[in-house]
């Protein structure tokens, strides 16, 4: 999983060139953009959970000490409704969601994970994880995560993409010394 670093500069106003544009027509959003195009098929797993309204708070932990995900006024001068969630964190959450029903709750399959992070997600609302396998051998699961709103939805990550050993391969392997090593 590769994550790249972000600045946030409070009251800053971003220049033309430095803001985002939409998605292209055909909302890139969604299922059938996964790799695999789950779309026409219902998912093979899904995991709801209701996200603690603290959860930013203990993730701060982490190292990351941004404002915005704490101070509701931070938050909104950085055009934020309230606070978000870390998106490593919303990452995390789905993982162990994948990791759970497919990886036998074993962190030692995981092998890689990817994403898009489409939308923010705040402390307290109900995570969504859909899954789908994708048929692959070694156990190659998509995902999206999305949070429901009234009669629709919001996606949070999209073309998520999580890689697991298969069963009963190990990471790694322990070998034991041939002589016992010295005290130092």
């Amino acid at each position: 999983c590769v994550l790249r670093g972000a600045f946030f500069a409070l009251g800053a106003q971003p220049t033309d060139e430095q803001l985002v544009a939409p998605p292209p027509a055909g909302d890139e959003l969604r299922p059938q953009s996964l790799p695999g195009n789950p779309a026409n098929r219902s998912p093979d797993a899904s995991v709801e959970e209701d996200i603690s309204d603290i959860t930013a708070q203990l993730y701060r932990l982490s190292g990351d000490y941004n404002p915005i995900h704490i101070d509701p006024t931070s938050a909104q001068l950085s055009g934020l409704r309230g606070p978000v969630l870390h998106g490593r964190c919303t990452l995390g959450i789905a993982v162990r969601h994948v990791l759970a029903r497919f990886g036998d709750s074993d962190a030692a399959r995981f092998l890689s994970c990817s994403a898009r992070f489409a939308k923010p997600f705040a402390p307290g609302e109900r995570l969504l994880t859909r899954m789908w396998r994708d048929g692959s051998e070694g156990g190659r699961v998509l995902f999206e995560c999305v949070v429901r709103e009234g009669e629709g939805e919001r996606v949070v990550l999209t073309n998520g993409v999580v890689e697991l050993r298969p069963s009963g391969k190990a990471a790694c392997r322990a070998t034991q010394p041939e002589q016992p090593m010295s005290r130092l």
